[in-house]
């Protein structure tokens, strides 16, 4: 009996540190989806940004939700930073604040995603990349930036909707394993009216009464 409740107490364990697991790889695996989409993003709006290099860079592009004030106000969470000829031109929503960037700038062709805090702390994922343009292959180096507590905000919003799913499996597996463990149980319930069968057949009535008609025939 003591074996059978450590066994189910084990089992219990495993499941619950299963179900943690598979949360925890859950969360993981939307964080790398969200954080590739971004990255997407940022690739977007750097190749609007070098494909406009020739055109005045006074505001913050939204390449694809066109201009909105979200992007015109100080420190909104999207950024961008250019730099060419040893001159430096960043996006109006980084007011007065420099894109903390690495002082060797990426090969030519080359894009490195990153992060870096940004303005008022903000944790910014980025991509770095160095292209040339004109005749004379001028190194234009583009750096375009978003804020990612909006992704932190999604990822939390996931976890907060997959806990009751995963309480809701935990809960159909336990049931599982309870009828398991009832119809695995079930021959056991017929041992004790088998041992009180048994003690019955040896009780000295029913002794005498078996020598009684079962003894041998005398021969004539």
């Amino acid at each position: 009996m003591i074996l059978a409740r450590a066994s189910v107490r084990l089992r219990l364990a495993l499941l619950s540190a299963v179900l943690v697991v598979a949360g925890r790889g859950l969360g993981i695996l939307f964080d790398r989806q969200v954080t590739q989409l971004l990255v997407k993003e940022l690739e977007a709006n750097s190749n609007t940004l070098m494909a406009g290099r020739t055109r005045s860079v006074a505001r913050c592009p939204s390449p694809r939700h066109g201009p909105g004030p979200a992007l015109s106000q100080p420190y909104s969470g999207h950024y961008w930073q250019i730099e060419a000829t040893g001159r430096t031109t960043r996006s109006t929503c980084l007011w007065d604040a420099v894109l903390a960037v690495p002082e060797v700038a990426p090969r030519p062709g080359e894009t490195v995603v990153g992060e870096a805090t940004g303005p008022d702390q903000q944790d910014l994922l980025l991509i770095d990349r160095t292209v040339t343009i004109g005749a004379d292959r001028t190194p234009l180096r583009i750096t375009v930036a978003v804020d990612r507590a909006s992704q932190r905000q999604t990822a939390h919003l996931f976890q907060r909707d997959l806990l009751p799913f995963l309480l809701g499996l935990g809960a159909l597996l336990i049931l599982g394993f309870a009828v398991q463990l009832s119809v695995g149980l079930r021959p056991f319930d017929r041992i004790p009216a088998t041992i009180t069968a048994l003690a019955r057949a040896r009780a000295p009535g029913s002794g005498r009464t078996c020598r009684k008609s079962c003894a041998p025939l005398r021969r004539p």
